[in-house]
């Protein structure tokens, strides 16, 4: 599972989700198609669902936000997605 598509079912679905930011349920869809929210999304994210920026952005969370690498993650960390698109 992604740190989007828990976010999304934290927070009662992507449709919810995209109510909650103030976005199109299309915009939702695009960033769980991508496995992660564009950048200006995460900090609002992160406070309304509870799934971190390190989550929602595993790839380059550290350069985004260098302050949060010596923080305490404040909640348990996302397991790491293990499905891969070749196959599918």
């Amino acid at each position: 599972m992604t740190g989007i598509s828990l976010a999304a079912s934290n927070i009662g679905g992507p449709s919810r989700l995209a109510v909650c930011l103030g976005v199109s349920p299309q915009a939702v869809s695009k960033w769980l198609a991508a496995a992660e929210p564009p950048l200006e999304r995460c900090v609002r994210i992160e406070r309304e669902t509870r799934v971190s920026r390190r989550d929602l952005r595993p790839r380059d969370w550290g350069d985004i936000w260098p302050e949060l690498i010596d923080a305490e993650h404040p909640w348990p960390p996302v397991a790491p997605d293990t499905t891969t698109q070749e196959g599918v």
